[in-house]
């Protein structure tokens, strides 16, 4: 099988920016276990409950799957989505109304499709010239595997001071699919080399509104895309500051990057109209995009922090009861309690 695996190749062939093969021994599961364990220590810890309770399996990505013999790891840029995805007609932003930001990689085919689709043509290849059927886990942020240091010590990215993965080709724009097989696949890690370090720029440290970076820490709770993506339930004052207007997501450490290449703009979206459209319509137009993973409610609730945010006081009095009486949502409701 050796002479079959040209991965710069296979990467072109699969539509993937770069591809990495680890074997068992290249995963330095040290490592990994020291990394989780800052991650708690700086007050992470509840964040993602999935971190939480599969820290073993995370630190230990082959020891958990006692049959995985290799480890493919896809860098990957998803396709743009066409000017007339119904994302689009969500109710654009109007001059002197507030506003609500979508992120502009959620512009783009949701990730966890193109990187789906990217593994499902490995394995095609794999199962193709194996002897006997191989087994499998495909993981697109949707398994417990850390997927950044894995790509890391890959050698397809560093680690940027934001947490992100940064490639020398498209700074901290790029996406992870992971593949365990129980297929013995040559191990491979591509040259990475950088122009600018992270060391000499740290762009991404100061850019941030709400700070929640430091040279060595990330403070996730204090980060835009963690409290509109990831955060459930409604949102405390502070936290409806703390978002400042995002819908979903936010782009602004990983566009600052000397290294990223060119990205749509985020897209401004009118929050007052995308709080008032019937929960149905919502999901019809973020059906198939990243917001999917979201939700209505979720989306809704980021919404009214965004109305709350931007509107005066007396305008938050007078809209509050109206607003109230368009959801039975306890998360909606609250948030809006939560409105000073």
């Amino acid at each position: 099988m050796n002479g079959l695996w040209d991965y710069p190749s296979l990467a072109s062939q699969i539509g993937a920016e770069k591809l990495a093969c680890l074997a068992p021994s290249d995963c330095q599961e040290t490592l990994l276990r020291q990394y989780l364990t800052h991650w708690m220590e700086v007050g992470n810890a509840g964040a993602l409950p999935y971190i939480d309770t599969r820290a073993d399996i995370l630190s230990s990505p082959f020891s958990s799957r006692p049959w995985a013999r290799s480890l493919l790891i896809a860098a990957f840029l998803p396709p743009p989505l066409p000017a007339d995805f119904p994302l689009r007609q969500l109710p654009p932003a109007e001059p002197n109304r507030p506003r609500t930001i979508i992120a502009s990689y959620a512009l783009q085919e949701d990730y966890h499709i193109t990187g789906k689709r990217l593994l499902n043509t490995l394995q095609e290849l794999i199962a193709g010239v194996s002897a006997t059927p191989p087994q499998f886990e495909a993981c697109v942020d949707t398994h417990p595997v850390m997927e950044k240091p894995l790509a890391a010590l890959a050698n397809l990215g560093r680690i940027a001071p934001n947490s992100l993965l940064r490639t020398p080709e498209h700074g901290c724009r790029s996406h992870l699919a992971l593949l365990f097989t129980s297929a013995i696949l040559p191990p491979w890690k591509p040259p990475c080399h950088f122009d600018i370090s992270c060391e000499d720029c740290r762009r991404c440290l100061g850019i941030c509104p709400n700070h929640a970076f430091t040279p060595t820490d990330f403070h996730v709770r204090r980060c835009r895309s963690w409290l509109a993506n990831e955060k459930r339930g409604p949102l405390s004052w502070e936290e409806q500051q703390l978002l400042q207007g995002a819908l979903y997501s936010c782009s602004i450490c990983s566009t600052s990057c000397p290294s990223t290449c060119s990205m749509p703009t985020d897209y401004a979206v009118d929050a007052l109209k995308l709080f008032e459209m019937p929960t149905r319509k919502l999901e019809q137009l973020i059906a198939g995009t990243a917001l999917e993973h979201s939700g209505p409610i979720l989306l809704k609730r980021n919404a009214l922090a965004a109305l709350g945010w931007q509107w005066s006081p007396q305008q938050r009095q007078e809209q509050r009861h109206r607003l109230a009486s368009l959801t039975h949502s306890p998360a909606l409701l609250q948030t809006l309690e939560n409105w000073p």
